[in-house]
């Protein structure tokens, strides 16, 4: 009966990870920490947002347009209606909260959607890879986002 109660554990502790990861060397100059992805349908539009602890503030938001938004599909994130955005807000050395900078722009990046749920608690699943120009700096992203409405 014990070995039972240890594969249960495990199996239960190693399905409460988070709904994705963000990385890269982009992490040494942008606040990447997040608690739960969403994505939403905005009109002509999908979002993925990265958002905190309360849901409030995004931290990352992957934005596409949501006729390409399809199952398989292989998305350049440098075509026109692709956008990578960062928002985060951090405590500077005498505890004001500031705005960290944008991401700088794409120079060559992907998405990939393994799974695209269109209705409301349903799961879009994917990942991308970016290069950011001047810096050479990646970001590198995977979610499992449940669609909330707008």
């Amino acid at each position: 009966m014990r070995p039972l109660l240890v594969i249960i554990g495990f199996v239960v502790l190693v399905g409460c990870g988070p709904p994705g990861r963000l990385n890269g060397t982009i992490r040494d100059r942008a606040t990447l920490g997040f608690d739960e992805v969403r994505a939403q349908f905005l009109v002509d539009r999908l979002a993925i947002s990265y958002r905190d602890a309360r849901g409030i503030q995004e931290v990352v938001r992957l934005t596409m347009p949501s006729s390409l938004a399809v199952k398989g599909a292989e998305l350049d994130l440098t075509m026109k209606g692709m956008v990578l955005e960062h928002f985060a807000t951090r405590e500077d050395a005498a505890g004001q909260l500031v705005t960290e900078p944008p991401f700088p722009p794409v120079k060559s990046g992907s998405v990939s959607l393994s799974e695209v749920g269109t209705a409301r608690g349903q799961l879009i699943v994917g990942e991308f890879h970016v290069i950011f120009v001047d810096s050479l700096d990646t970001l590198n992203g995977d979610f499992s986002a449940t669609v909330v409405p707008p």
